[in-house]
């Protein structure tokens, strides 16, 4: 009886967690480059062990729309952007919603720079001033025509490996290989939507909710088996 006590609290935890991961991803259905979590149990045939739940991003493109905003630029296919967050290495994100500060410097929504193949890009001009910024599907970067850098874009084979650390951007330690994209595909005056499909995320918390009653109902009859048997144990 208790490792069937055990196995539905496990599962109901589960459930809870999936929900609460469930509803992350519909709130960022609008985020910018956002990527979906999704949760799995691990099974094991040892019914006294714990059963962790392994949570995975899926990395594959949301949609790409227009914004006829020349500092949006997104990725079609493989690759990040890089952005320098002092004290952290590797730190990259698909959310190409971009700004140029008093500086003249290419900069994330958070205020964090966008790094190219030199560093920080500036994008001022000769003048001092910011000029015309066009940026080819190469992610070169010019100037009133004259180039200025080129964006550093990247990829990894062990997309698992990357962590999310808030602000719609992902980070990788030293052991994770970190590659340039050699043939990246940047769209300017494009956003990447995120991966998350409303209606899907919906169907899933409703389906998970009626679960999640029906285990609860289980534990409650068990538990409650469990405690008429002890009681007539005491009384014998």
């Amino acid at each position: 009886m208790d490792v069937i006590l055990k196995s539905l609290s496990q599962k109901a935890n589960f459930t809870m967690r999936k929900n609460d991961v469930l509803a992350n991803n519909l709130a960022n259905v609008a985020t910018k480059g956002f990527k979906r979590d999704a949760v799995y149990f691990k099974y094991t045939n040892n019914l006294d062990a714990e059963l962790p739940a392994i949570q995975k991003t899926e990395f594959h493109q949301g949609n790409i729309t227009p914004t006829n905003n020349p500092l949006d630029l997104a990725i079609n296919g493989d690759g990040f952007f890089t952005i320098e967050i002092e004290g952290m290495e590797n730190v990259l994100t698909r959310n190409g919603h971009f700004l140029i500060d008093e500086n003249g410097l290419l900069k994330t929504v958070d205020g964090y720079d966008v790094l190219g193949e030199s560093g920080p890009i500036e994008l001022i001009s000769k003048e001092g001033v910011v000029g015309l910024v066009e940026i080819s599907t190469k992610g070169e970067i010019n100037v009133n025509g004259k180039f200025k850098d080129k964006l550093r874009i990247v990829n990894t084979e062990d997309l698992q490996a990357l962590k999310k650390i808030g602000g719609n951007m992902f980070s990788a330690d030293e052991s994770v290989e970190i590659e340039d994209v050699e043939e990246p595909h940047v769209q300017q005056g494009f956003l990447e939507g995120s991966n998350v499909v409303a209606i899907t995320e919906m169907v899933e918390l409703i389906q998970l909710q009626k679960q999640f009653e029906i285990t609860q109902k289980v534990l409650h009859t068990v538990d409650g088996v469990d405690s008429k048997a002890a009681t007539a144990v005491g009384k014998v």
